[in-house]
């Protein structure tokens, strides 16, 4: 399935494995400093929903999830990819 969100283009994916299933996401925008800072927000909804599914509750908040995955996405991308900074609640 691919959707269009504002001017981010969303591709999910699900594919048989094992007795699960593999989720594929992709998101795709047109801005790279936005890169960290989108990734990292995708990141953590995924990691929620990976513990919804589980019937779980995470072992972090999703604000400190959301700094820790946005580091590792500068650390990734490079210090152009978080030109966009975060979140207002999260500054």
């Amino acid at each position: 399935m691919e959707l269009i969100w504002g001017d981010e283009r969303l591709r999910f994916e699900l594919t048989p494995d094992g007795a699960g299933t593999l989720l594929t996401f992709t998101a795709s925008f047109a801005e790279l400093g936005r890169a960290a800072r989108d990734g990292a927000g995708w990141h953590v909804c995924l990691d929620l929903l990976g513990y919804d599914l589980g019937d779980a509750e995470p072992p972090w908040t999703q604000d400190d999830r959301w700094r820790t995955v946005h580091t590792e996405y500068v650390a990734r991308f490079g210090p152009q990819a978080a030109a966009v900074g975060p979140p207002a609640e999260l500054v």
